[in-house]
Parts: structure tokens; C-alpha cells; sequence
């Protein structure tokens, strides 16, 4: 499936609070890593069904999709 370190966490992350919610500054800032970084590893995750998207304002804002999902990925 190719997740990052990164990713990995958060889904772990997203698994213990499924109700959670983050943004790509939030994501960014936690990781120390780029905005451009952290986009694309959260679009990543959307792409694969494990998060969803909605905007607030200006802001992105990605939350679980499943927790179903994560279960067949602990699985493999």
C-alpha cells in the first residue's frame, strides 16, 4: 500500500479517535514538515479511502472515512 511513517501514524492516530478531524497546517506543523508535503500525504490517504475532504473557509479539512478500512490494513 506504501505508507509513509507519517500516514502510518495518523492513521493510528485516527483509529484511537476515529472522530478527530486535521488540516494540512495542523498536519504540517506536528510532522515539521512543508505544506506542500503535507497535502500531498493527506490527498494520498484520500485517494485511498481512507479520509475524507470538506472545506471550512479557506481551510481543508480531512477526517477518517472508515475505520473499516484501517481494519483490513492491520489485516494484511
Amino acid at each position: 500500500m506504501g505508507l509513509n511513517k507519517r500516514q502510518s501514524d495518523l492513521l493510528a492516530y485516527f483509529f484511537i479517535k476515529p472522530k478527530n478531524e486535521i488540516t494540512i497546517t495542523t498536519y504540517s506543523k506536528r510532522h515539521e514538515i512543508a505544506r506542500q508535503t503535507a497535502s500531498r500525504d493527506l490527498s494520498e490517504l484520500e485517494k485511498m479511502g481512507f479520509l475524507f475532504k470538506y472545506r471550512n473557509g479557506k481551510s481543508k479539512i480531512y477526517k477518517l472515512a472508515d475505520t473499516k478500512k484501517i481494519d483490513s490494513l492491520l489485516k494484511v
